[in-house]
């Protein structure tokens, strides 16, 4: 390859591997949707309806870009200085000091009636007007508010769009960081009729404002930004407090590390059915009918964690802190010396008082401060009247990877409709997002209503398959030991019923048994009698035998010695008297 071509190609490859030069807006999360900021000496619009809050997000950039030294100029052709000031001072803004410094200037350029009748007006002067102040403060942001005010004085579209074109060419020119904000309306001044503004732009943002179940949310939406990548989904934001505020999901990874050690969820024979202690950082899901016991687990977890001296966020959507207080003492789980320690912290909202962005913010903001080691959500299924089911959701989901990604252990119970049904396990869908869910039903058995544990899942655990009868009483929770009768698990008078009917058979049994074993005993012992019994009569008759048998040979003795001693006499007889001669003797 001759040498200039391979010096081409590297230039190419320079210039496509060169990244975009940015700057950081310093709106909360903003920056994380555009990946690190707006494009640096170019313009971007920023479109939407009345009320998405377009001014506001406009003034604070140019707020957060005075503090951090770089000084702004505000073009408006809608609103009074003094308006702009006193809404900026709602927000803790105090635009008077950044003026008298010199690091921020208001230009009211609100056009005179006559001038929008007359339709004859030029831009000119003002752009020199703006220029100049420009190099005189050496600003390197700027707004200009409400442009398609400005363009009511033409009556002629083509008229509108050269001077648009103008404009964007001049700012091009100037060096600023710049955002033109448009209204998005129906009739003339749509969107379509400013159409060729997101072809100008070198990036596009869209804000909406949406109702849902009469809670309106707050939607930004980047339409496209040249050379660079950036959040594609729609980002909901608050006003609030001292700004713009956005948790965008984009900004969250599913790439956690895992967190060393184990959390106990405060009863031993939980985490044995749960195949052991929670892993830190984990997220841990509690759902059933109400009156099943999931606020119970959960203020039992936060008490045992506060004993380890950690620290635990409460959120609760259901009850005020003194009335959670007051009920968990029935169970015997006294709280009041966890919150004094300060190592609980217990917040109650009514879900109905704010939408779900503002809830999020509110609850991340307590994290940010306290930095617990475990945050418990009572009952996450209540933010469905924060909204529709899907803010329910997206508020879950944002909240869970938020803590997640922070290596917190998260603890949310979920409360089901009907007594126990578990078609959906959490109310919102968000089941599959918990590393551990474990479900609270009733039973009805004998006309009573027993509560039932089963813990459906525990990733990397070999966790209990099997239904345990789980109680209630003044001195906490406890989960009884597996029992199956024959027509399945039994609980409560049922299981109390049938283990005495068992215990009664195995009475009866173990009597049977020790009557056959004494029985048994006396035969034996009476096999064992008369065994000695014939024993002593065999060795009477052995004895009578050898006696029978001595005397015998005795007897045989005395004949062979008797025989000997007349066998002797006759042969001594012979011997002394020989026979006379010539006959016998008579």
């Amino acid at each position: 390859m001759p040498k200039k071509r391979k010096m081409e190609l590297k230039e190419e490859s320079d210039i496509a591997s060169t990244p975009l030069k940015k700057v950081a807006t310093g709106v909360h999360g903003l920056d994380a949707v555009l990946k690190g900021g707006l494009p640096a000496g170019k313009a971007t619009l920023l479109c939407g309806g009345p009320g998405t809050g377009k001014s506001v997000l406009a003034l604070e950039f140019l707020y957060r870009g005075a503090l951090m030294g770089e000084p702004g100029i505000m073009v408006t052709f809608e609103e009074r200085a003094s308006t702009l000031r006193e809404n900026a001072a709602t927000l803790g803004w105090d635009l008077a000091a950044l003026e008298s410094a010199g690091k921020l200037f208001i230009l009211e350029a609100r056009l005179p009636q006559r001038a929008a009748n007359a339709g004859d007006f030029n831009i000119s002067g003002l752009l020199a007007m703006i220029e100049g102040k420009t190099r005189l403060m050496k600003a390197k942001r700027l707004v200009i508010d409400a442009i398609d005010v400005l363009m009511r004085i033409y009556h002629d579209p083509h008229r509108e769009q050269d001077e648009l074109y103008a404009i964007n060419e001049w700012l091009g020119g100037l060096g600023t960081t710049s955002i033109i904000t448009a209204k998005i309306n129906e009739g003339r001044h749509s969107s379509g009729h400013y159409e060729f503004l997101h072809y100008m732009a070198d990036c596009v943002i869209n804000l909406e404002q949406r109702v849902e179940e009469r809670i309106a949310t707050r939607l930004l939406l980047v339409v496209k930004y040249r050379g660079s990548g950036f959040g594609r989904n729609e980002n909901p934001f608050i006003i609030i407090d001292d700004g713009v505020k956005f948790t965008p999901l984009s900004s969250t990874s599913l790439d956690c590390h895992a967190q060393p050690g184990v959390a106990s969820i405060g009863h031993a024979g939980m985490d044995e059915i749960l195949g052991g202690p929670l892993r830190r950082g984990t997220c841990v899901l509690i759902s059933g009918s109400t009156g099943t016991g999931k606020t119970t687990i959960a203020c039992s977890f936060a008490k045992a964690a506060s004993d380890r001296k950690e620290r635990v966020v409460y959120i609760s959507f259901e009850e005020s802190v003194d009335t959670l207080v007051d009920c968990m003492l029935s169970p015997g789980i006294d709280l009041r010396p966890a919150i004094k320690s300060g190592r609980l912290n217990i917040l109650s909202f009514m879900p109905e008082a704010a939408e779900a962005n503002v809830h999020l913010y509110r609850i991340l903001e307590a994290v940010y401060k306290l930095k617990p080691d475990h945050v418990v959500i009572d009952a996450i299924s209540s933010s469905q009247r924060m909204g529709s089911r899907q803010t329910a959701f997206d508020f879950a989901i944002r909240l869970v990877t938020i803590l997640k990604a922070m290596g917190i252990t998260t603890l949310l119970t979920a409360q089901l409709e009907g007594l126990g049904s578990m078609s959906d396990i959490s109310g919102i869908n968000i089941s599959s997002f918990a590393d551990t869910v474990v479900a609270l039903r009733y039973i009805d058995v004998g006309g009573e209503m027993n509560r039932m544990m089963l813990v459906v899942k525990a990733r990397g655990r070999q966790h209990s398959n099997q239904y345990r009868e789980f109680i209630i009483s003044s001195k906490g929770f406890c989960i009884a030991d597996i029992y199956v009768g024959e027509g399945g698990v039994l609980t409560g008078s049922a299981r109390q019923e049938q283990e005495m009917k068992e215990r009664i058979t195995i009475s009866k049994r173990r009597r049977t048994i020790k009557e056959k074993e004494a029985e048994l005993a006396v035969k034996k012992a009476h096999r064992e009698s008369s065994v000695l019994a014939l024993e002593a009569e065999i060795l009477r008759s052995e004895l009578d035998l050898e006696a029978l048998r001595a005397d015998d040979a005795m007897h045989q003795c005395g004949r062979e010695a008797r025989s000997k001693i007349r066998g002797s006499k006759s042969a001594k007889g012979r011997r002394e008297s020989p026979p006379a001669k010539g006959g016998t003797k008579p």
